[in-house]
């Protein structure tokens, strides 16, 4: 899946709960994961410097939540 690290609870071999994961590609996702996929609430900052921040389910995108679907990330 490109992940390189990640920051979580793992529960029977897969991540749930509050994480935060950085993927290959440079991009980070920080939020909620069930059954090892992007379930929930959270926001994928992106290396080109937008975000993407709302309700996942099943590991894709399903609508913005409480803020524009994409926005200049913060700056570290």
């Amino acid at each position: 899946n490109g992940t390189k690290f990640c920051e979580g609870t793992f529960k029977k071999d897969n991540l749930e709960g509050k994480v935060i994961m950085n993927y290959m590609d440079g991009s980070r996702y920080e939020g909620d994961i069930r059954n090892g996929q992007r379930d929930g609430y959270g926001i994928l900052y992106k290396k080109n410097g937008t975000s993407k921040r709302g309700i996942w389910k099943k590991d894709k995108f399903e609508f913005a939540g409480y803020s524009k679907d994409f926005e200049t990330a913060p700056k570290k």
